[in-house]
């Protein structure tokens, strides 16, 4: 049982995890173009508008700045400063700056509440000792990296 739960978890991680990365840099050319035509003909109405933006600009890219605003209200002050330094170190790999970081970072902490919240179900009797080890998973997960 344990193991169809852990295969589970992984699984639900997995396909978030392509779900984020298809989302970030897919685009649907077809509605842009359908929409530029119909712009250009002045038929187009505010919906239509806002579903020929890409998917990306429309949910995924709200839910990640969202996780941003949350990142950077509990991080610490020096964090977001010593980030910033280490990415410029490392040559601001695919462009990826403090927001996008931060947000993986968010991102990750929410998977591993995921993991301890299918844990703690999984788990017969409910403890004490399970809900802080999982709280400590949450604080790591989004400090450590």
């Amino acid at each position: 049982m344990l193991e169809i739960s852990v295969l589970v978890v992984l699984m639900f991680g997995a396909f978030l995890t392509v779900f984020l990365a298809l989302g970030l840099y897919a685009t649907d050319r077809t509605r842009l173009r359908k929409f530029n035509r119909d712009a250009l003909a002045g038929e187009a109405t505010a919906i239509e508008q806002e579903l020929a933006l890409p998917f990306y600009e429309r949910a995924i890219k709200p839910f990640m700045t969202l996780l941003t605003h949350i990142a950077r209200r509990v991080s610490p002050l020096g964090l977001v400063a010593g980030i910033k330094r280490r990415l410029t170190l490392a040559g601001n790999p695919r462009a990826l700056d403090v927001d996008k970081f931060l947000a993986f970072k968010a991102l990750c902490s929410l998977f591993v509440l995921a993991i301890a919240i299918v844990a703690s179900v999984i788990q017969t009797s409910f403890s004490f000792r399970t809900l802080l080890g999982g709280g400590l998973l949450i604080i790591v997960a989004f400090f450590v990296p």
